[in-house]
């Protein structure tokens, strides 16, 4: 019996490594240091979760127990490199792309302006807008326990690759292709008549991304703030996950609209232009590709469709034989 389970795959985890090690390179390259404490927190949680895991599939034969354990180990190593990864790239300091991205929106007959004034005037937009954009993170884990629940462990692991892979393409874009966003090109600082300078900074990110830039900024000690804009993050959490759950009854079509909300509140809250969205969204269909072509499907699983769901007579037979 291997020690862990096959979700996250081996590829994943492969993967993850490769992305490390070209982090740490380029990062020491550049002069960047993490505080020590940090560190030894990260790989002790993400040890221990490891070591749960392999206890779990060895000790107590218990296949759930060891997937949920590898798998959140997998996240947190997942935002343990990469966040740190993308202010290293904002650290090359490449030649804003800003402009060229507002010129693409009004040549796509987008008025970024008009929904920013537009959300910033309406309250109840303003207000549902932040609360989606603040915890839209929280599809990864929802994907993931929907997708370990159904056993569609296969899924899972094209899932958890392609955002894998779809970050990494992010990440390296945003280093090629750095923006300070749109509030900054529009030259559009939220009044105190409007309502979202209330809820929200949509400028936070700023301060952290121009001192990396400028070089002030190397020592990255305190929370982490999410600095890319092109292309958008929050656009690969929300077509992946939209794209993992899609089969699941009932929760398939609610995570769809929440990741449609999601793209539409990046614009206004999180400082995008529309083609931070749709490159997000292209990194995103990539990373499905590549990891579709890259996973195998986990061995003795019966694939998992609408026609074959847990508890079905069809798929209880096919279990049993």
């Amino acid at each position: 019996m291997q020690f862990l389970p096959d979700t996250p795959s081996l590829r994943a985890w492969g993967l993850l490594s490769c992305a490390t090690v070209a982090s740490v390179v380029a990062g020491a390259a550049l002069g960047f240091t993490l505080p020590l404490r940090d560190v030894v927190v990260t790989v002790v949680l993400f040890g221990g979760l490891l070591a749960i895991a392999g206890l779990g599939r060895v000790r107590f034969k218990s296949d759930a127990m060891s997937e949920t354990c590898a798998l959140f180990a997998f996240w947190i190593a997942m935002l343990a490199v990469l966040l740190p990864a993308s202010y290293v790239a904002a650290g090359f300091n490449a030649p804003l792309v800003d402009e060229t991205l507002q010129a693409l929106d009004r040549a796509a007959g987008f008025d970024w302006i008009a929904l920013q004034r537009w959300t910033d005037m309406t309250v109840g937009a303003a207000a549902l807008f932040v609360f989606v954009y603040q915890y839209s993170i929280i599809q990864i884990p929802i994907a993931i326990i929907a997708l370990a629940s159904r056993r569609d462990l296969s899924r899972l692991n094209i899932y958890m690759t392609g955002l894998l892979i779809a970050t990494v393409l992010t990440i390296t874009t945003s280093a090629l292709l750095p923006a300070a966003g749109a509030y900054r090109t529009y030259g559009i600082t939220p009044g105190p008549s409007g309502n979202l300078a209330a809820l929200v900074d949509v400028r936070h990110f700023l301060p952290d991304f121009d001192a990396v830039r400028s070089g002030v900024l190397r020592h990255l000690a305190g929370p982490l703030d999410g600095i890319i804009q092109f292309p958008s993050f929050h656009t690969v959490v929300a077509v992946s996950a939209g794209w993992a759950t899609w089969r699941t009854p009932v929760l398939g079509p609610l995570n769809a609209l929440l990741s449609g909300l999601v793209l539409l509140t990046t614009l206004p809250i999180g400082s995008h232009h529309l083609m931070d969205v749709i490159g997000g969204a292209m990194a995103c269909f990539v990373g499905i590709v590549l990891a579709t072509k890259i996973e195998r499907p986990v061995p003795g699983q019966v694939p998992v469709s609408p026609e074959r769901t847990p508890g079905h007579p069809i798929a209880a037979g096919s279990l049993a034989q």
